[in-house]
């Protein structure tokens, strides 16, 4: 291979193929189909596509993020309830209706 000849890489995420130049190896580059942001592969080593890397393989899925969401907004509250600063009163139960009393 010629040291300035383009060579192709699939995206790590989306695996459209990519061409990049041997002086882009170690910097950051970004996909033109899905927009991810990655480092330009050395062009001996394969990449697997799907496989995330950088700022993707630490991104929580959202189930996470939304069980974290639900689990901080119940600690507010119950926060918020222990100082006052969320009224909290249970409701009065309901009126017992009067039964017919048999002679």
């Amino acid at each position: 291979m010629d040291a300035g000849a383009p060579f192709k890489f699939p995206c790590p995420i989306c695996a459209q193929r990519i061409a990049a130049l041997p002086a882009d190896v170690g910097t950051t580059g970004g996909c033109p189909g899905c927009g991810s942001q990655f480092l330009v592969p050395n062009p001996g080593v394969p990449v697997v596509a799907g496989e995330k890397t950088g700022r993707a393989a630490k991104r929580l899925p959202l189930w996470k993020m939304v069980v974290g969401a639900v689990v901080a907004l119940g600690v507010i509250w119950v926060v918020g309830v222990a100082l006052g600063v969320i009224p909290f009163r249970l409701a009065a139960p309901p009126p017992v209706p009067a039964t017919a009393v048999e002679k």
